[in-house]
């Protein structure tokens, strides 16, 4: 019975998962990374000394120039990548795994196109619209498959900035600051009142959305937002921009980049827990737990990209309620034991009478 107690009692320091720590990888010089796939190839630009800029993906500890796009903006665990080019128009470009080239995706009767984000379907985000003047009729946000673009539905105007494999998003009005959710076949505009004012950020497979409201006091809040309920991930005045599948939450606050890890309970400064330099930046953060950051340095285009690796763990997590109540009772039972051994005369006695 006291080996039972003990073990109920510290199961949860023993065996809960918590926050951990990061090796860093600096990429090659002149390549700054915006995404990666399962896979670890990392997507995006490369400069080289002439400030001259292209497309660029880096595996295998080499980069890969892909002419034809100035940056990679996406890759899903396909390979398929997105990518634009920013003149005096708006290109957005797509590539499948073992093309040669870049696919331009021309969106009928808008003659600038923007691709925000791909998903593991293939199907892409994005914003079309007709310039010189933007306004919410002359722009549209769309998702595009295999050649057919689909607009959103109620979403004149907008563009699809983040994607899940659901088919979920979320997006900023093309004029203005107005934000959107479309979760479930449902277009939800955050009109400044309704969530507190929430502005969402990237979205997660399990619809989760990072992002951030503001306070009684006026101050910014990190926040997540599942189910039609916001969820605090920081204490501290602060915005939540990216998040995984495992509810990990990268965001800003007053002591720089912070780690929300729900394993923990509690967000942390994420430079305190990386090894080697600070970074000021993230790219994103992917569900084995690994962060894609940058940080400002001498080299051409004024950016190095790392990659963050986790290992080792430091501490315990919160416990969830169902945990507390069986350390509750665990440590009944310790006390209980220990008061029975405390009066050998009186259990002595007991049992002589």
């Amino acid at each position: 019975m006291k080996r039972f107690a003990f073990a109920i009692a510290l199961t949860w320091a023993t065996s809960a998962s918590a926050i951990q720590h990061y090796a860093q990888t600096v990429l090659p010089f002149g390549f700054f990374g915006s995404d990666r796939n399962s896979a670890g190839t990392i997507v995006g630009s490369f400069t080289d000394s002439s400030g001259g800029s292209m497309a660029a993906a880096f595996a295998g500890g080499s980069v890969t120039l892909l002419p034809g796009a100035d940056f990679a903006r996406g890759i899903n665990d396909l390979g398929t990548m997105i990518a634009v080019t920013i003149n005096s128009r708006d290109h957005g470009f797509i590539r499948a795994a073992g093309d040669s080239g870049w696919t331009e995706l021309q969106y009928p009767g808008f003659p600038d196109l923007q691709v925000f984000d791909i998903n593991n379907a293939g199907v892409v985000g994005g914003a079309a619209r007709n310039p010189p003047v933007v306004t919410l009729s002359r722009g549209v946000g769309f998702y595009y498959q295999n050649g057919v673009f689909t607009p959103l539905p109620g979403l004149p105007g907008g563009g699809v900035f983040s994607l899940n494999d659901l088919g979920d998003a979320t997006g900023r009005f093309l004029l203005g600051s107005a934000y959107w959710m479309y979760v479930n076949g449902v277009y939800t505009a955050f009109n400044g009142s309704n969530f507190q004012g929430f502005e969402p950020g990237q979205i997660n497979n399990n619809q989760q959305i990072a992002g951030y409201y503001r306070n009684a006091a006026g101050q910014t809040v990190a926040a997540v937002l599942e189910n039609g309920v916001l969820r605090d991930v920081n204490q501290r005045p602060s915005s939540a921009f990216a998040l995984n599948d495992n509810g990990q939450v990268i965001g800003y606050d007053g002591f720089g980049l912070f780690l929300y890890d729900p394993y923990a309970g509690r967000s942390f400064t994420l430079n305190s827990w990386i090894d080697g330099a600070p970074i000021n930046g993230v790219s994103g953060i992917y569900n084995d737990g690994t962060i894609l950051g940058w940080r400002y340095a001498s080299v051409p285009g004024g950016v190095e990209s790392v990659l963050l690796t986790p290992y080792g763990r430091d501490f315990a997590p919160v416990p969830e309620p169902g945990t507390w109540a069986m350390m509750i009772a665990g440590f009944g039972v310790i006390g209980t034991v220990m008061r029975r051994r405390a009066k050998p005369g009186a259990a002595t006695a007991g049992a002589t009478a």
